[in-house]
């Protein structure tokens, strides 16, 4: 609940990397990630696509509980998109350490359209958000919301 949430005042550090590919070099490619956690959600940690191929950036937030999902989304609204290889999330202080295997693209026009995935842990298949979450941006094509699982 909310008001569980705002008793969690514990402020955690947390390191989030992401090795991907992109199919040629825009300038404004960019993603948010957010944590889905057991008492609430973590805000959106904004991530600014480099041309690097890889790129690790650090936040700090308010504790959400055990992490059920993480969710990315690419907020660019032209035809870009990128391909997802991996994403690392390490919470040291919660000796928390997790790898998603992705393996596909973010993109309006590639592969299924998705422009936003729920990647759930290993050990927690089956994870569905208990509120449908609006997409940020319009949907691509209709009122469809997404989730991904292995």
């Amino acid at each position: 609940s909310l008001l569980h949430c705002r008793l969690l005042e514990t402020s955690l550090g947390c390191s989030i990397t992401i090795e991907y590919e992109k199919n040629e070099w825009q300038e404004d490619i960019q993603c948010i990630i957010r944590f889905h956690g057991r008492h609430c959600l973590s805000p959106m940690f904004p991530i600014e696509i480099t041309r690097d191929g890889r790129i690790q950036m650090n936040f700090v937030y308010k504790d959400v509980g055990e992490i059920m999902a993480i969710e990315i989304e690419l907020l660019s609204n032209k035809d870009v998109g990128l391909y997802i290889k991996w994403i690392e999330i390490s919470i040291p202080r919660k000796s928390y350490l997790q790898k998603f295997d992705v393996q596909r693209w973010l993109h309006p026009s590639m592969g299924d359209g998705r422009t936003r995935l729920i990647l759930t842990p290993n050990q927690l298949p089956g994870y569905v958000p208990k509120r449908i979450l609006e997409n940020i941006e319009q949907p691509k094509r209709g009122k469809v919301f997404y989730s991904y699982r292995k």
